[in-house]
């Protein structure tokens, strides 16, 4: 990639959220390198597609859980291009989707995220918790598939949206498929954090009805304890809880240094 297109893309960053500077001091490097990508396909001025006026309404943890979902998504996409696999929709729409339009409700679902607390720039909220969701509080995410098409005129760039289909899909599952082979209808998309209206992929694992429902309100304590796979996550408010969830050095009460104490954190939710 270009290093003018990768320096301006770090500086659009930058001019989103001033604590991103530098970018790569926060986000992961492959990450990064899919932000770069994205920039370059849709954000240069040059590809003037509705995205621009969409990005300045994240806040912090929306840019960053975005930039995360960019990682998974081309991956996705590359694989369905090469055909070695299938997209979601795909699979379960009969329908080749546009990137334009899976990294639009991407953004949407990221426009939606409930704003964390802050610790200097360590965000404290590790779910990623939707303000959009249905009557069972499941996130969902409107979608409609976009086409844009550019049109010279005299000089000029116009584009034109067509919409082609209108769903509404379950955000948690259509981020599950991205790490996750779901194949059927059966598969569901489980929350090893007990959090509905989570979405962050790594709180999301793919089981079958009877694991599922096994995994309510498992209270074991703390995760060496947990006889899940993979193992549930405690969280309280949406925030990571450190004690109860180290595998392997599962710490006491009495020896947690943390104020306040993680096992006073009643409500794992």
């Amino acid at each position: 990639m270009d290093i003018t297109i990768k320096k301006a893309s770090y500086n659009y960053l930058v001019f989103l959220n001033r604590s991103l500077k530098p970018p790569h001091k926060y986000i992961n490097p492959a990450c990064l390198d899919s932000w770069v990508r994205f920039y370059h396909e849709y954000l240069t001025p040059k590809n003037n597609t509705p995205f621009r006026t969409k990005m300045k309404k994240l806040s912090l943890r929306g840019i960053l859980s975005f930039i995360h979902l960019l990682d998974l998504i081309w991956s996705d996409i590359d694989a369905s291009e090469e055909g070695s696999s299938l997209t979601y929709f795909e699979k379960f729409y009969s329908k080749k989707v546009s990137a334009l339009s899976i990294f639009n409700m991407a953004l949407n679902m990221c426009l939606n995220i409930k704003s964390p607390n802050f610790e200097r720039f360590k965000i404290t909220l590790d779910c990623w918790l939707s303000d959009s969701v249905d009557e069972y509080g499941y996130p969902n995410v409107h979608f409609k598939e976009m086409e844009i098409k550019w049109i010279n005129t005299q000089g000029h760039r116009l584009k034109v949206i067509k919409d082609s289909i209108d769903i509404q899909i379950k955000s948690h599952r259509w981020i599950c498929s991205l790490l996750y082979n779901i194949q059927s209808s059966e598969d569901q998309a489980a929350h090893r954090c007990g959090n509905n209206n989570c979405f962050n992929p790594y709180h999301l694992k793919l089981v079958k009805d009877k694991e599922n429902k096994n995994d309510l309100k498992c209270r074991y304590g703390c995760a060496n304890y947990c006889p899940h796979t993979l193992k549930c996550i405690w969280t309280y408010k949406g925030r990571w809880v450190p004690c109860r969830n180290d595998p392997i050095n599962a710490t006491t009460k009495k020896d947690c240094p943390h104020n306040p104490n993680c096992y006073e954190l009643d409500d794992y939710k």
